[in-house]
């Protein structure tokens, strides 16, 4: 196939990203009308001319879409002027979009490179969080080059999450990222470092998922399944190009700022002078840890029941008859015969004519006569009367039942 011949001025252009090839570099064109007013549709209306499909221009898109979350909780009409304060943000905004133009970004990441390496970055504000990728190559004269290859970032929700959490979803975004990148390249073998300044979200990502609440657990899962643990490291802040994309930089800012388009200096240095991943999980507070509720709190619940059941449950309802000595019948006491189909006054009355003891001299039977008959009943079903004196055997019997 012969090659393909490009005029040395010639632009290949893709909406506002622009290739050229005689430079092989890519780079942006941005244009903006005149503004007539400063309305949520016209911001918006510029705003979508900023082409970014690689995320180059992250830090400079993070601004922007945290502008528009903010004028999204001012809760403005499309066609309504924006408030004065922010209008002088968008307007500081827009008139710097154009000094992205100067940047030029090289296409070809590695060319007859023996080692080639991804090195993945991920950081979060409470404003968004964001991550960025580099291609660290070594030629066989042990030359090292390190390019920028993509770039995401997201706004944070607008309920509020604690910055653990939106640092977990930085390293969620780093890991799609990442697969998206090794899927474009062909590259399902290389080697990806992954770093991160959170020493919790490290701690996270050292465990297994269902000790955690299930916010964290389900991300963990799912960073785990793609990048392994011993792949993760720890980085100072500084040292993050990640968090120039989660806050924020001007466009005037953002071509004058090395360490997002070149990542941290050493990494074009020997790995024995990469910075060693050092965390304290004892420095971690407890209450942030968004442990499992029941992995903390199950024991001592199961040992509270358990003490509940035993000791206070079975005291509600009294069992009298077994916990307190009572007075055995005797012969001669006058008793109710109790009917559970029949009121108290209507309880036949009779008198006990024979007692029947257990093998602990306890009387659980007796034989009663009433005016209709004699008849066999438990004490449970008899309710004996509180007579002050006990008839005589002869002229009670009588007086009772005839």
């Amino acid at each position: 196939m012969s090659p393909v011949e490009f005029e040395e001025s010639s632009v290949i252009k893709v909406l506002g990203l622009r290739w050229c090839p005689s430079k092989d570099c890519f780079s942006y064109k941005v244009s903006l009308s005149q503004p007539t007013s400063c309305t949520k549709r016209r911001i918006l209306s510029d705003a979508s001319r900023v082409f970014d499909p690689l995320g180059f221009l992250a830090p400079v898109v993070v601004a922007i879409k945290i502008f528009f979350q903010d004028l999204w909780r001012e809760k403005v009409g499309w066609d309504d002027d924006v408030p004065q304060e922010l209008e002088k943000r968008w307007t500081t905004i827009r008139d710097e979009l154009h000094l992205v133009e100067s940047i030029l970004i090289p296409r070809v990441m590695w060319s007859n490179r023996t080692n080639k390496e991804l090195h993945a970055f991920c950081d979060a504000s409470l404003d968004a969080y964001a991550a960025v990728v580099y291609c660290r190559s070594v030629d066989t004269n042990g030359n090292v080059t390190v390019s920028i290859v993509a770039a995401k970032s997201r706004v944070a929700p607008i309920k509020v999450l604690s910055l653990p959490k939106l640092e977990l979803c930085g390293a969620l975004l780093l890991t799609k990222l990442v697969d998206k990148i090794k899927t474009s390249l062909q590259e399902a073998n290389i080697r990806v470092f992954a770093w991160t300044d959170s020493s919790i979200v490290l701690h996270w990502l050292s465990t297994a998922p269902k000790k955690w609440s299930v916010f964290v657990a389900n991300r963990t899962s799912e960073i785990q399944s793609s990048i392994p643990f011993k792949s993760w490291n720890h980085v100072r802040s500084v040292h993050n190009p990640a968090d120039v994309a989660s806050r924020g930089i001007p466009p005037s800012l953002l071509s004058s700022t090395d360490i997002w388009w070149q990542g941290p200096c050493w990494l074009k240095k020997q790995p024995t002078e990469w910075p060693v991943s050092h965390y304290n999980v004892n420095d971690i507070p407890c209450d942030i840890l968004e442990q499992r509720k029941s992995t903390k709190v199950q024991a001592l619940m199961q040992g509270f029941w358990k003490r509940w059941h035993q000791e206070y449950l079975t005291s509600l309802q009294s069992r009298p008859k077994w916990q307190k000595a009572q007075r055995n019948l005797e012969v001669n006491d006058v008793v109710l015969l109790k009917e559970d189909n029949l009121p108290p006054s209507k309880w036949i009355l009779g008198r006990v004519t024979e007692i029947h003891l257990g093998q602990d001299n306890k009387c659980r039977v007796a034989t009663v006569k009433t005016i209709n008959g004699s008849y066999v009943r438990p004490v449970v079903k008899l309710a004996p009367l509180p007579l002050t004196e006990r008839p005589e055997s002869s002229r009670g019997g009588q007086n009772v039942l005839n």
